[in-house]
């Protein structure tokens, strides 16, 4: 579903930016190496120390590649976590909401590679805030997902990637 119309001007701003973004990094993969391990470090150091965390005291499986990151599977029932190189995502919700909820965080990793050092504050921790809110509070915080501007863009960033 389309939600540009109800975003905030800003919001519609931001939301294009990161969809030119995507286009753009689709076709040049090898630039999406290079920003995320030098402009979006920041995100990239803290994806790995999840992910050695995860690896040693949550998943106890091999994590399989997807695309062109790392994707670890477990717990069931909470969603799924970016982390740049690697991916996150709950088991037993159904083939399509995992598909859908990896491309969703493949999308994140675009946001880091072109926001950089700035997208922990713009995109990692209102994303975590937002999905609490609305699990904890669905009637007080119970909008569309994909409406805020960096959960459409790495819905529909990742989608479109992962369809290429």
């Amino acid at each position: 579903m389309d939600y540009q119309d109800e975003r905030t001007a800003y919001g519609r701003l931001m939301y294009s930016l990161e969809m030119g973004w995507v286009r753009f990094l689709s076709g040049h993969i090898w630039l999406w190496y290079v920003l995320n391990l030098t402009w979006g470090l920041p995100g990239t150091i803290i994806g790995a120390c999840i992910a050695l965390f995860v690896r040693v005291f949550l998943c106890r499986r091999k994590p399989a590649r997807y695309r062109m990151v790392r994707e670890f599977d477990f717990g069931s029932n909470w969603g799924g976590l970016e982390g740049v190189f690697f991916i996150f995502v709950s088991r037993g919700m159904g083939d399509a909401w995992e598909e859908h909820t990896r491309e969703h965080e493949l999308g994140h990793s675009f946001q880091n590679a072109l926001l950089g050092p700035f997208n922990v504050f713009l995109t990692f921790i209102p994303s975590m805030l937002r999905y609490w809110a609305q699990r904890l509070f669905p009637k007080r915080f119970g909008k569309p997902y994909d409406l805020i501007w960096f959960e459409g863009s790495a819905t529909d960033g990742g989608h479109y990637y992962a369809s290429r």
